[in-house]
């Protein structure tokens, strides 16, 4: 991570050292663009979607030019076939050819919802704290009988408005001094806040878990409609 972190680090002091961008513009350059992506996505992952063909395309495509811009710098090297073919080969591995364009939609509706994440956040708000009473609880769930189970409890007392389920989430753990690794479901529920504390009691309840897994985070904006059904849609708490 060093090496990398170096590399750029000092390939933006050249920059400003050659007079080509101020330090401003770096610091623009990486957290307003590379870095959103970067965020959630490596180089070679990146490059992978930037050609129709993938990674052998791109360096088909742009290897040539690339060379001309990096070869006056410090850590310059050919771009070796086998070294290509071999990211390629990652990266098939990883996101077969059929799915590049799937993979591509992903990236694309990522970067978006990362983007508005950091639109909605107020100047110099360093804790981004929830504007809203809306949230987000995640449980874990060892099957997705349990999981069906759970979310129809939860739903039924109108604990929470919507579920979610990623099926197939590989966890790591420790659990009693030794390390464990188990496939679990992922439930999203989406809920108020009021109603977090009811939520947590009705899961532990139908849960065969010794230890569930209940957390919440808020939702900070979102589609103003929506968000009213979530909160019609769930039970009114007394006051």
């Amino acid at each position: 991570v060093n090496r990398m972190q170096y590399a750029l680090l000092a390939e933006a002091f050249r920059l400003v050292d050659d007079g080509v961008a101020s330090p401003e513009d770096v610091d623009v350059g990486i957290s307003q663009g590379l870095g959103l992506r970067w965020s959630f996505m490596g180089p070679f992952q990146t490059i992978d979607l930037n050609a129709p063909g993938g990674v052998d395309d791109y360096f088909e495509r742009y290897g040539s030019a690339i060379s001309r811009v990096i070869k006056p710098m410090d850590n310059t090297r050919p771009w070796r076939k086998e070294t290509v073919a071999k990211i390629h080969a990652a990266m098939r591995k990883e996101v077969p050819s059929d799915l590049l364009q799937a993979r591509l939609k992903w990236r694309n509706e990522r970067l978006l919802r990362l983007a508005v994440h950091k639109l909605v956040q107020k100047p110099g708000d360093m804790s981004a704290k929830p504007t809203g009473n809306y949230k987000i609880a995640w449980v874990t769930a060892p099957d997705q009988k349990t999981a069906d189970s759970i979310a129809s409890g939860v739903l039924g007392e109108k604990l929470v408005a919507c579920v979610n389920m990623i099926p197939g989430v590989k966890s790591m753990y420790s659990w009693k001094g030794k390390l464990e690794t188990s496939q679990e479901v992922l439930m999203l529920m989406k809920t108020k806040e009021d109603l977090v504390s009811k939520l947590i009691t009705q899961v532990v309840k139908l849960h065969p878990y010794d230890c569930p897994e209940v957390i919440t985070t808020a939702i900070e904006d979102g589609h103003k409609e929506y968000l009213s059904w979530v909160g019609e849609s769930v039970s009114k708490v007394s006051k």
